[in-house]
Order: structure tokens, then sequence, then C-alpha cells
């Protein structure tokens, strides 16, 4: 009995040394607070190259939620919205400038209908 109970701990040590470890994914969280007390928090999740930005009301309520899929720089590429009920409100496209700023949205509704497009332009 002895030896079965030693040679099953020797087991379980070779397995658990032999197991690689588990990996967690690597979050970068960002929170903000805003000065009517809304906020929001954004995570970015690197390994998948997406992004997903909740934003709260003052009351502590979700509003709406975006998932950003991201370029190889972890810059957005694209971002569908969802409201407080989980639905699809809103996709946008984004394009970017040579210091990865947005110069332009194009904005769909929930049934790829385009809506509209916003152009920015930022000071020098």
């Amino acid at each position: 009995m002895k030896l079965l109970l030693i040679t099953l701990i020797a087991f379980i040590n070779v397995v658990a040394l032999a197991a690689p470890p588990a990996r967690t994914p690597e979050l970068k969280v960002t929170n903000r607070q805003f000065e009517d007390g809304s906020g929001s928090s954004k995570q970015v999740d690197a390994e998948k190259k997406q992004a997903i930005e909740s934003f709260i009301t003052p009351t502590g309520r979700l509003q709406y939620r975006i998932i950003y899929q991201l370029d190889q720089r972890l810059q957005p590429v694209s971002g569908v919205y969802y409201n407080a009920a989980g639905r699809v409100f809103q996709k946008s496209a984004y394009r970017l400038d040579g210091s990865d700023r947005i110069i332009q949205e194009v904005i769909y509704d929930a049934t790829d209908k385009l809506v509209c497009t916003k152009n920015y332009i930022y000071g020098v």
C-alpha cells in the first residue's frame, strides 16, 4: 500500500512538472472617468487583436459597449456597437493616418446600411 501511494505521488509530481504552465491572456485595461460622472473601461487583448470598451452612465449602469477589431499595431480597424441589451445598433470602419489617429469613420446601421462618413482633421 505504501509503495502504491509513493508511486502515485511520484507520478503526480512528474505530470505536474511536465505540464506547461497555464498561459493567461495579456490584457491591457484603461479606465476613464468623465466630468459628468460617467466613465468607460477598455480592455485590449493583443493576442486576439480585439478590444472591448464599455461605457457606463453616472449611476453605474452599462450604456453601450464597442468591440473593436485591431490591426497588427493594435489600432482599431472596425467597431461593432452594442446597446445595454446586447443588440447591435451601429458598425464603424476606421481609416488612420501615419500617427495612428482616426482620420475617417464610415458608420453603418445594424443592417449594414450606410449612415454617414465622418472625417477628422487634426491641428498641426
